[in-house]
């Protein structure tokens, strides 16, 4: 009897410092870091808008995307809490196509960061696969938003 309390006593302590372990190289993971860092971004670029013009539909529905794809892939790791401000600054000239471009660019190595950490472990899989469904989701809204700017600047020159 005492054999097999010991013998559990010590698959417990593995179990527990193995789960440990893999939970920690989960969490630990720089690609979701990298694609949080990368979703925040590509948000900061489409919610920039000059002074007097107002986001349209298809940007605020990107804007929800990014932020829905940025709670999956919280809940798939260890947030970074770091706010949505804290991104690189945004190239000031550009005007709402060159951002909206800037912002589909971030959201493939969003999705490229997110499909590296998921191949990478068997953990949270589900919750990568939707991040990545509301990044494309993000993706066709902004494409959207592109279409609809170049149809406004065509019927205003």
């Amino acid at each position: 009897m005492r054999k097999l309390l010991r013998w559990i006593a010590v698959a417990a302590v593995v179990f527990l410092s193995l789960s440990t372990a893999l939970g920690e190289t989960h969490r630990s993971h720089p690609s979701y870091g990298r694609a949080l860092a990368e979703l925040r971004y590509a948000r900061a670029h489409v919610s920039l808008h000059a002074p007097g013009v107002p986001p349209d539909e298809n940007e605020l529905e990107a804007i929800q995307e990014i932020d829905k794809a940025m709670q999956d892939v919280k809940d798939a790791s260890e947030d970074d809490g770091k706010s949505l401000n804290e991104h690189p600054l945004i190239e000031a000239s550009w005007g709402r196509i060159e951002r909206l471009q800037r912002a589909l660019a971030l959201l493939d190595e969003a999705h490229d960061n997110i499909e590296l950490r998921q191949q990478d472990s068997f953990l949270k899989g589900l919750k990568a696969n939707s991040a990545n469904r509301h990044v494309a989701n993000a993706k066709e809204a902004i494409e959207r938003a592109m279409h609809a700017s170049r149809q406004s600047s065509r019927t205003h020159q």
